[in-house]
């Protein structure tokens, strides 16, 4: 009998030892983790990269832009909190439009019936941070107006965004130069009648969230813009006075028209087998495709012309040591075009030929350099050879 009792005093002390145990080591492990700053009390995140850095507190979620890496989504819930660092606007207007920021935002898209339209309902203004206002629009049953619509009852918020003493949707870092700063508020709701109510306590507290998070932003400005596509892994340096028209397949997608029409580069994104282009030395003009089952420049003939007048793209090499080919025309006076070949398409750099820093030209007119295009993973650049084709 007391031999078992004996066992069983053992087997408690031995059970309390190892709890004991692991309890210290528990506190061991939280003592000795490393952490950055209050991120174990509060769960503050960091979001950063080369164009911004801010801090995202727990429960909102931040997620980059899909066509420009100066942007980022933050959601929680349906509210979106939208921040463009790279902002340039379409329109000649200063300081943009409201269609400029606004379409695409859904709750903003649930009130304008058609753009380009002017802001619906009654505005309500909030001072933000330093020199930054935050205007709230809300929009309500006695509103109705040719382009707007209205809920049922109430009056609900749709929209939010930050604007300076010179009451400009976007917001330069130069006086009414590109890029800029745009920052917006919506909800995630197309039906108005699901919008939130103004006043509510939720809405309050989002809107004040969403401003504290603006209030962490740093930007990292650069002298020279950028315009980057995600989906071709490319990013773009080119020079402050310069604008820009970006086209996919041949369709015009997007423009800045911020800067001289003189200091304009187009942007072309093609599939492999929608690409179609010419080579023109002054003597012949032949037709030129890419062929994706064996990787190579296809060159057809022109008219009377022999294989012994044929011209090829001219390789070339970006700074990045990876390859990239003249193409086009190639007298002197016309728009240079560049080509870029990756697994996931051609990007073609149209380019003034006043706007080259290889030639003689002067330092003011200076658009877009092409051996300082850049590419996220330069395995996905592609030598190309050529194959002549009567």
């Amino acid at each position: 009998m007391k031999s078992k009792l004996i066992y069983i005093i053992l087997g408690i002390v031995i059970i309390l030892l190892a709890v004991c145990v692991y309890v210290l080591q528990q506190k061991k492990s939280q003592l000795t983790a490393p952490h950055s700053g209050a991120m174990l009390l509060t769960q503050t995140k960091v979001y950063e990269n080369e164009y911004m850095k801010l801090s995202i507190p727990e429960g909102w979620t931040a997620t980059q832009s899909n066509k420009n890496s100066g942007a980022v989504n933050i959601t929680k819930g349906n509210y979106i909190l939208y921040i463009n660092t790279q902002a340039s606007q379409a329109s000649g207007v200063t300081g943009g439009r409201f269609s400029e920021i606004a379409m695409g935002a859904p709750s903003a898209d649930a009130v304008i019936k058609s753009y380009p339209g002017p802001e619906c309902g009654k505005q309500e203004k909030y001072n933000a941070f330093e020199s930054y206002q935050r205007i709230d629009l809300y929009v309500s049953t006695t509103d109705a107006v040719y382009n707007c619509n209205v809920p049922k009852s109430g009056t609900v918020w749709y929209f939010s965004y930050l604007t300076t003493s010179k009451g400009g949707y976007f917001n330069y870092y130069k006086d009414d130069e590109a890029p800029g700063l745009v920052v917006t508020m919506a909800y995630n709701a197309k039906d108005l009648n699901r919008l939130p109510q103004k006043g509510s306590a939720e809405l309050t507290a989002a809107l004040a969230e969403m401003t504290d998070i603006v209030k962490t932003l740093e930007v990292k400005h650069t002298e020279t813009g950028t315009y980057t596509n995600d989906q071709f892994g490319v990013v773009v340096p080119y020079e402050p006075n310069a604008s820009f028209a970006i086209y996919q397949d041949g369709k015009f997608v997007e423009e800045s028209r911020r800067g001289d029409v003189a200091h304009r580069f187009s942007l072309y994104f093609y599939k492999h087998t929608a690409f179609q282009g010419i080579l023109n030395n002054g003597a012949f003009e032949e037709r030129l495709f890419y062929n994706k089952e064996n990787n190579k420049w296809q060159v057809i003939l022109g008219v009377n012309q022999l294989e012994v007048d044929s011209i090829c793209p001219i390789k070339l090499t970006t700074t990045q040591h990876l390859p990239y080919y003249q193409i086009n025309d190639f007298r002197t006076g016309r728009n240079w075009q560049f080509a870029y070949v990756v697994k996931e398409g051609i990007v073609v750099l149209e380019v003034p030929d006043s706007g080259l820093p290889f030639k003689e030209n002067n330092v003011e007119d200076l658009v877009v350099d092409p051996t300082e295009v850049k590419f996220k993973d330069p395995n996905s650049v592609l030598t190309v050879d050529c194959v002549i084709k009567k």
